[in-house]
């Protein structure tokens, strides 16, 4: 099960609950959705974790991931534009694509409150998230050599030095994939870069056709802890990630 052995996902609860959906950078354009509409029931330290985290980085990464790349990306018909288009689900979405992006142009600044300084916040917010997710991970890796080491089974050297092709050396909650992973990679993945192929998209931008700031901020998440991590569940778990979003 793609959620831990005993982690189940409640999409009826969520939405009776009033759990505010949280979609990927480019959700609002119909290009992809987060798994993070939906939320873990159960009990236990596994189940309080993932809740946690998922309702976490609902309120972080699934409001300022959008609000960050779009105030890049809208300015400029050959990003948006084209995302709209490229990833548009049927001949007639693509002819109102145009109108799709001039609308999105005029009316998201104002919906989802984006400019210049609610961008700048937006990145404080996402450098503090990605510290936090770095902690989470470098307890689960000292946590998971630990016992690793008890059970004699040697030492893993990192979530990004896998030797597995089907599951990584540890998790945001432990040493199984969870929805708190999932969310992470789906509501993360714009920010540092994945590939549109291993998302199920047939095209987003790169880092390298964003504009220079956004470049520099891009490839600086990429490369911490939580930056690798999302990488690495994207290229050990891609089908599956893209399936649930």
């Amino acid at each position: 099960q793609p959620y831990g052995l005993a982690l189940t996902l409640a999409q009826p609860a969520a939405a009776a609950a009033g759990v505010e959906s949280a979609n990927g950078a480019a959700g609002d354009s119909g290009s992809s959705s987060s798994g993070s509409s939906t939320r873990v029931v159960g009990s236990g330290p596994l189940y309080e974790c993932v809740a946690e985290l998922e309702l976490r980085l609902s309120g972080t990464l699934g409001i300022e991931v959008r609000r960050v790349m779009y105030q890049y990306l809208l300015p400029h018909w050959h990003l948006a534009g084209r995302l709209f288009r490229a990833n548009a689900s049927g001949r007639l979405e693509q002819l109102l694509s145009p109108l799709l992006y001039l609308l999105s142009r005029l009316l998201l600044p104002q919906v989802m409150n984006i400019n210049a300084a609610t961008a700048a916040r937006g990145k404080q917010r996402l450098v503090a998230e990605f510290d936090y997710v770095d902690s989470l991970l470098l307890t689960q890796q000292q946590q998971q050599k630990e016992a690793k080491e008890a059970a004699g089974q040697g030492v893993a050297a990192g979530a990004d030095a896998s030797t597995s092709n089907s599951s990584l050396p540890y998790y945001t909650c432990g040493a199984e994939l969870s929805a708190a992973d999932v969310s992470l990679a789906a509501l993360g993945g714009y920010v540092v870069g994945v590939p549109a192929s291993q998302m199920g998209l047939a095209w987003c931008p790169r880092i390298e056709d964003m504009p220079q700031e956004m470049q520099q901020f891009m490839q600086a998440l990429r490369d911490r802890p939580t930056g690798k991590f999302i990488l690495e569940l994207w290229r050990v778990h891609g089908p599956l990630l893209s399936k649930i979003q």
